[in-house]
């Protein structure tokens, strides 16, 4: 299994998304930013290491979302969801094709992994007061 810690970044109403790069996995789907944990560290050193390596920048962990667990063809992966702020506006896509800030009614309309279906569903009813 694998631990991924996902961060869903708002700010003033706007939902930070990326979109993977060709040739990986999952190649020009759309994400949250965030990644694999690293050996021993805590799921919130993963995202903080991982936001740091594919946006440059620093966050404020406000909660934890959403922990689930997803099995694709090939591995089983534990997604853990923390809504998070960013600490400066300096964000730059360094591992991602591209980054969007969004509204969250936007979300369910774009191509996303379907690992995160029920996380954009739980995010959107949340963020917009609406039940999924």
């Amino acid at each position: 299994m694998i631990d991924v810690a996902i961060g869903v970044i708002l700010r003033e109403g706007q939902v930070l998304i990326t979109r993977r790069k060709e040739g990986v996995h999952l190649a020009g789907l759309w994400e949250f930013p965030g990644g694999k944990r690293d050996g021993e560290e805590t799921i919130e050193t993963c995202l903080f290491r991982e936001i740091e390596e594919e946006l440059g920048a620093r966050i404020a962990i406000e909660r934890l979302l959403w922990t689930k667990r997803h099995p694709y063809p090939d591995r089983t992966v534990i997604l853990h969801a923390f809504l998070c702020r960013p600490l400066s506006d300096d964000l730059k896509p360094l591992a991602a094709q591209e980054l969007r800030w969004v509204s969250p009614e936007t979300l369910l309309s774009l191509p996303f992994p379907e690992a995160n279906r029920p996380l954009l569903e739980a995010l959107a009813a949340e963020l917009t007061g609406e039940s999924p």
